[in-house]
């Protein structure tokens, strides 16, 4: 009977000191106390989290997210019991904390900034990093502006991802677990390069029309307006046509001006060269095709009078473009076969 009560009594003092021994805060009987320097674990609290996702575009690579705080303010309240200004203020006298944080191993990161005062240069691992090769995007806080700004640096390619994690952290000497914490997902796209086959019908100006809306959403996100906008602008000749050459660059005159549409309306008639030209009514080979608007969203690629021959192929560039800015527009390639 003693041994039995000896065993039971060993096992449970075990038991206790692999409890006390335990890396795991959740094991402790009382809350681990961080010292300074030390990494705390970040306390999950979905509530104090705020999620951004932010596409970078191409072709205006330069234009940064700029996230005002001043949004997030009931996120603040909730959680830091301050307003955004009572905010910053204590971040400047040290009761609060700005961090970047360690999504993977759910720890704030005490590392000094990378970029400027108050921000960091981030990889595709997501990750602080130094500025060189490797950052991809950076993040700045601007505590006069009460902003955080997060830009795309050194080029980042087509399809670059990361997930810049960071927040604000009441410094109470114990932990960080009242905090307001921000994930800004960020990637790189190029939606403004539309590129398919066309096949122009056989007959004199027997034309294939393009319905601009199978493309709305990249014409959205590079003209910057609804597509309806869009359509409204373009058949108010508010929005431009340029032909491009084989390089994608845009075909100009002397001045380096768009030259004139010499086909309808927004529209060019090209030679077999696939150069601007005018219309000729023995068709081909004066004429290889046209380009037209046709109103309503629909832009045509249109046969020469006499129909050009069957099977013969040509890529054909153009942007529709607003504003006169090579920023705000979409690039189309097009291959095309004459039926």
């Amino acid at each position: 009977m003693k041994k039995s009560i000896l065993y039971i009594l060993g096992m449970a003092l075990a038991l206790g000191a692999t409890s006390c021994n335990s890396d795991d805060p959740s094991d402790a009987t009382e809350k681990h106390v961080y010292v300074e320097g030390e990494t705390p674990y970040l306390r999950a609290n979905p509530a104090a989290t705020n999620t951004i996702a932010h596409t970078f575009l191409a072709a205006r690579i330069d234009e940064p997210l700029v996230i005002s705080l001043k949004d997030y303010a009931s996120s603040f309240h909730k959680n830091l019991n301050m307003t955004v200004d009572e905010t910053l203020t204590a971040l400047a006298n040290g009761e609060v904390k700005f961090y970047t944080i360690n999504t993977g191993r759910q720890r704030w990161n005490l590392d000094a900034p990378t970029f400027g005062a108050s921000g960091w240069y981030y990889s595709t691992a997501s990750m602080p990093v130094e500025a060189g090769e490797n950052a991809v995007f950076s993040m700045e806080l601007d505590s006069k502006a009460k902003t955080v700004t997060v830009h795309a640096v050194n080029d980042p390619a087509i399809g670059s991802m990361a997930t810049l994690d960071f927040g604000f952290a009441l410094d109470n000497g114990k932990d960080y677990d009242d905090y307001v914490r921000f994930m800004v997902s960020c990637s790189v796209t190029d939606p403004s390069t539309v590129i398919f086959d066309a096949t122009i019908p056989a007959g004199a100006y027997n034309a294939y029309g393009i319905n601009l809306k199978d493309y709305a959403e990249a014409i959205e996100l590079c003209m910057g307006m609804p597509y309806a906008d869009f359509v409204t602008a373009m058949d108010n000749e508010e929005i431009e046509v340029y032909l491009c050459d084989a390089d994608g660059n845009w075909v100009v005159d002397a001045d380096g001006n768009r030259p004139d549409y010499t086909s309808g309306w927004l529209g060019y008639w090209l030679d077999p060269d696939l150069n601007i030209t005018y219309w000729n009514g023995d068709g081909y080979p004066a004429n290889l095709m046209f380009l037209e608007y046709g109103g309503g969203g629909l832009y045509n690629l249109g046969n020469s009078g006499s129909s050009t021959p069957a099977g013969t192929q040509a890529r054909v560039r153009f942007d529709i473009v607003a504003n006169g800015d090579p920023a705000t527009a979409v690039h189309f390639i097009i291959n095309v076969t004459f039926g």
